[in-house]
């Protein structure tokens, strides 16, 4: 009988899991931008669209690696998050510079 209280818990957890799979499995491979993105997320959007072209104009941040075609290398990534800052600095994505 001791045997199934601890099963209770193990239920419990195992059924929260299942009902809340998305929230619970941790990042997706890509974040795509949104309407209530802030302004470094649509700066960095912009930029990306800019140095690795359209198709990679809608995503954000890549947790893929080197097999995505929107990923930057590490030689490539200061030069990106120097144009992130600026873009952010200006006040986001279609500013002019001031």
């Amino acid at each position: 009988m001791k045997s199934m209280c601890s099963l209770g818990p193990a239920v419990f957890v195992l059924a929260f899991v299942i009902l809340n799979g998305p929230s619970v499995a941790g990042p997706l491979n890509q974040e795509v931008l949104t309407s209530q993105s802030s302004i470094e997320s649509k700066c960095r959007a912009a930029v990306r669209a800019e140095l690795k072209g359209p198709s990679c104009g809608q995503v954000v941040y890549v947790w893929h690696g080197p097999d995505d075609p929107c990923y930057f290398g590490t030689f490539q990534q200061p030069y990106y998050t120097d144009k992130v800052i600026q873009c952010v600095a200006r006040g986001g994505p279609g500013r002019a510079a001031r």
